[in-house]
């Protein structure tokens, strides 16, 4: 499951990623190759999310799908709402944030 969040290559499902947004914790691999693994699955965007080390760190990066890159703080956020809905809107792929 700690690949998938972290976007790893091929750890993300297809049947799971196609159309959605997928969220992805920062660190291990690069920002960019998140992205490009979503896309390759999919994916209609991600959403980058800083790990506890990252902090408020904000890079801007070219990606190959729609992106956003947020704070550890405001990840904290994404995933307290994911995990408290069946139904994400919009419809996002996420995995347990393990903290």
């Amino acid at each position: 499951m700690l690949f998938s969040l972290l976007c790893k290559p091929k750890s993300l499902d297809h049947e799971k990623a196609k159309g959605k947004v997928v969220v992805c914790l920062r660190g291990e691999t690069g920002r960019m190759d998140k992205g490009y693994q979503a896309a390759l699955v999919g994916a209609a965007g991600m959403i980058l999310c800083n790990d506890k080390a990252s902090g408020n760190e904000i890079i801007a990066d070219p990606h190959v799908l729609p992106a956003a890159q947020i704070t550890y703080t405001d990840g904290l956020a994404v995933f307290a709402y994911i995990n408290s809905t069946e139904y994400a809107l919009p419809p996002l792929l996420f995995f347990f944030f393990p903290y």
